[in-house]
């Protein structure tokens, strides 16, 4: 499996999304090769980013009540 880097950044700009669905999404970059795991600041900053992801999901999806 291969993903060249700023594919998915292509993909989505040509997606036709409305404006309204790009404020969905959120890019995060870290200095690391493919196996993150290897680099123990990029994975505790990648770790960080995929707290507050989640954590603003399960939010979102409870109206704001996390239990």
């Amino acid at each position: 499996l291969a993903t060249p880097f700023f594919e998915t950044e292509y993909d989505l700009d040509h997606a036709m999304l409305s404006p309204e669905l790009r404020t969905h999404i959120t890019f995060a970059y870290f200095k690391s090769g493919h196996m993150i795991y290897l680099n123990p600041h990029a994975l505790k900053a990648m770790h960080a980013v995929l707290n507050t992801f989640y954590s603003d999901t399960l939010a979102a999806d409870s109206g704001g009540a996390l239990h």
